[in-house]
């Protein structure tokens, strides 16, 4: 459980007072009857935080931003051009960027990589069978249709 500030320095000095968790435990009992009672282990850490940093406060989060600029985006646009088949991965890499900032900006510049596929080239033997029943099902399509009175027909 996430105890707040105040319970948390009130845990701190009770220990750092009377030197025992279990004073501390029926101390903050009495203190905060609504609130949910820290264990041993939790007294502990509270204290050793205490001791080691000098605050009972989380540690803020830290966190890297990059802010793209306008020369990152015109690099990436470039390098996008002359090889559209980079992978967003690939491109991050060889721009410095992280691989969400690479996909940030190819959303802003209204880009995206592509894989440029070719078709395969079939070999004689396959395009001569291919082709033969391509001819095969023209023929029976066209016998069909002229088996099938199209004058009754209503559309």
């Amino acid at each position: 459980m996430v105890f707040s500030v105040e319970q948390r320095v009130f845990i701190c000095n009770t220990f750092l007072k009377y030197a025992s968790w279990q004073i501390c435990h029926r101390k903050f009992c009495k203190k905060y009857p609504d609130s949910k009672v820290p264990c041993k282990r939790t007294v502990y850490r509270i204290v050793e935080k205490f001791r080691k940093t000098g605050s009972v406060l989380d540690k803020k989060k830290v966190r890297r931003r990059f802010v793209l600029t306008e020369e990152k985006l015109h690099e990436i646009g470039a390098q996008i051009e002359t090889c559209p088949g980079k992978s967003l991965h690939r491109l991050a890499v060889k721009s410095g960027v992280s691989k969400s900032s690479a996909h940030r900006a190819t959303k802003l510049l209204t880009l995206r990589p592509c894989k440029v596929r070719a078709a395969p080239q079939l070999p004689i033997p396959n395009r001569e069978s291919r082709s033969g029943h391509c001819r095969l099902f023209q023929n029976r399509i066209i016998t069909h249709l002229n088996k099938i009175n199209l004058s009754n027909t209503q559309f």
